[in-house]
C-alpha cells in the first residue's frame, strides 16, 4: 500500500483564539495527534509503546 493511501484526509479551520474552540485548541490538537492510524486500532499514532487510548489522549479528552 502506498504511503499516500495510508494518510487521513485533513481539514484546516481557522478559529478565534478567544472562542470556545480556540481555548480548547490544545486539547483538540492532542486528541487528533494521539488517534490510532485506521489500520492499527489498538495503538496510539504517537505513543507506539502504549495501547490506545493512551495517557495523553485520556488527559486531553478529560479537558
Amino acid at each position: 500500500m502506498a504511503m499516500v493511501e495510508q494518510w487521513r484526509a485533513i481539514v484546516a479551520l481557522a478559529v478565534a483564539v478567544d472562542s470556545p474552540l480556540g481555548r480548547a485548541g490544545g486539547a483538540v490538537d492532542a486528541l487528533a495527534a494521539h488517534l490510532p492510524p485506521p489500520e492499527e486500532h489498538a495503538r496510539c499514532a504517537v505513543c507506539r509503546d502504549q495501547p490506545w487510548p493512551c495517557g495523553p489522549f485520556d488527559s486531553a479528552a478529560a479537558t
